[in-house]
């Protein structure tokens, strides 16, 4: 298999219906849903941010972070990002994101 068609494999396996779009066009549809998750994290007290249903469940910073720092490794190898930034320049999740 040429270097080529092994990409193209991979990022059919990886991205699915996704697939199909541009490199840009993902690139956006990604930064739409990092926007969106800042916006609900953002209006969370800091109580609210690090509550847990469960002890086993996750708090919505700690879900923050996950995707911020799970992002920003991806980017990191495949192209520019937010680099887990949220809206003002904090990070999604983080404790410095929680007032």
């Amino acid at each position: 298999m040429t270097a080529e068609a092994e990409i193209q494999e991979r990022r059919e396996r990886l991205l699915g219906p996704m697939a199909a779009l541009s490199d840009e066009q993902v690139k956006q549809d990604v930064r739409n849903a990092f926007s969106r998750l800042a916006d609900a994290l953002d209006v969370l007290s800091g109580e609210q941010a690090i509550w847990k249903p469960e002890e086993a469940e996750w708090s919505a910073a700690q879900v923050g972070d996950h995707v911020a720092l799970a992002t920003g490794v991806m980017w990191q190898r495949n192209g520019p990002a937010g680099e887990g930034a949220g809206r003002n320049g904090r990070r999604l999740g983080s404790a410095a994101a929680v007032p």
